[in-house]
C-alpha cells in the first residue's frame, strides 16, 4: 500500500475535541514555487502534497512508513510504525480488537488505528489514507 493520507498520535492528556492531524511542513515549502506539473498523478495518487496534513504513506513488510513527500528517493521520512510493536490483533464476537481498529469512513479518508507499545508506554495512532 502507498497512498497519501493524514495521521496524529492520541495523546490521553489531550481532550478529544483539540485533536488535530500533523501539519507538514514540508507543503510550504513546496508551494513557495509554481509547480512544474499540476495534478500529476498515478496509481499511488498526485506526486505534489496535496494539502498542508498530507503525508505519503508506505506499508512494507516491516512496518508503516510516514514521509513529507513523494517527489524524490530521498523523501525525509517523517514518522514510522514497526509491525513487532504494534499489539497483538484478536477477534471478539466477530468484532476485531487489539492492535487495529476500524474507525470508519470520513472525508479524510479510510481511518484506522493502531495500538502500539514504545517501551513502558502505550502508542496510539490514527490514520486516515485515500485508499
Amino acid at each position: 500500500m502507498k497512498s497519501w493520507g493524514k495521521f496524529l498520535h492520541l495523546d490521553p492528556k489531550v481532550p478529544a475535541k483539540k485533536l488535530r492531524f500533523f501539519l507538514n511542513m514540508d507543503w510550504h515549502e513546496a508551494n513557495k514555487k509554481p509547480i512544474e506539473t499540476p495534478g500529476l498523478a498515478d496509481d499511488h495518487g498526485e506526486i505534489d502534497i496535496p494539502s498542508m496534513d498530507s503525508f505519503f504513506f508506505q506499508l512494507t513488510n516491516n512496518g508503516l512508513f510516514v514521509t513529507a513527500t513523494r517527489r524524490n528517493d530521498l523523501a525525509r521520512t517523517v514518522d514510522s510504525l514497526a509491525f513487532r510493536s504494534i499489539k497483538p490483533i484478536y477477534k471478539v464476537n466477530g468484532e476485531y480488537s487489539g492492535g487495529l481498529k476500524d474507525e470508519g469512513n470520513f472525508a479524510e479518508g479510510f481511518c484506522f488505528r493502531l495500538n502500539a507499545l514504545s517501551g513502558p508506554e502505550d502508542l496510539v495512532w490514527v490514520v486516515c489514507v485515500e485508499d
